[in-house]
Formats: C-alpha cells, structure tokens, sequence
C-alpha cells in the first residue's frame, strides 16, 4: 500500500510538473507553502519505498528499520496538510482523511502504553517472587 502510494504520489508531481509548463514553472511554484509540504511527504513516501524490500530489513535491521517506516504516520500528515492548505477547497476531505490517522495513532500509542504498563508491572510482581535462601 505505501509503495503504491509513493508511485500515486510520484505521477501527481510529475503531472504537477507537466501542469506548470516544465521545470521553470516548478520554480515558480516553490513559492507556495503548500508545494515544500508536499514535497517533504513525497521524499518521505519516496525513501520508505526503497527501503520496503528484504535486503533493506536486514541491511538496518528489523528494529531500526520498523522505526523508519514509522515516519509513513509523518508522511500521511505532511500530505493531508498540503492537500488542505492548497487553496482548492480540499479541507473537508482532508479533514476526513485526517480523523482515521489520528485514531489509529491513538490506538497505536495506547497499545504501547498499555503493553509498556503491563510489562512493568509483570516485572515489579516478578521481585516478590524472589525466594530468600533459609
């Protein structure tokens, strides 16, 4: 899904490009807030993409590398952001693209805790369990 995303995201740009009249229009544009918001989302889409294959999991390792995906929650706010302050009058559909992300970073935050709470605890009963030499 995210690699797919990351071409969708590579043909809007050059469509973008094509839209603007070439590489000067581009220029031009890279005034606009909206653009860098964009084209941050995208270099971050871009760079989870080629790291989404086997050879990258064990080159960075499973831990290192589940950490630099998790800049795809960035990516999707970069991008909901952009699509918002377009100008286009996108708020409403990006406001409805950004409740399901915050929900599931909610849950996903409280997972962690939750998980973090009960291995804390496991560990502290663990102690009492300690049988003392006679």
């Amino acid at each position: 899904m995210g690699v797919s995303a990351c071409v969708y995201g590579l043909l809007h740009f050059g469509f973008h490009v094509l839209y603007e009249g070439g590489l000067y229009g581009l220029a031009r544009s890279l005034s606009k807030p909206f653009i860098w918001f964009g084209v941050a989302g995208l270099l971050t889409l871009v760079a989870l993409a080629l790291t989404s294959n086997n050879w990258s999991i064990r080159a960075l390792g499973g831990k290192n590398w589940k950490l630099l995906h998790r800049l795809a929650y960035l990516a999707a706010a970069l991008l909901i952001y952009h699509q918002s302050i377009a100008g286009k009058g996108h708020w409403h559909t990006a406001r409805w693209l950004l409740f399901p992300l915050l929900v599931l970073q909610a849950a996903r935050l409280a997972k962690m805790l939750l998980t973090k709470s009960a291995r804390s605890s496991r560990t502290m009963s663990g102690f009492g369990a300690i049988a003392t030499p006679p």
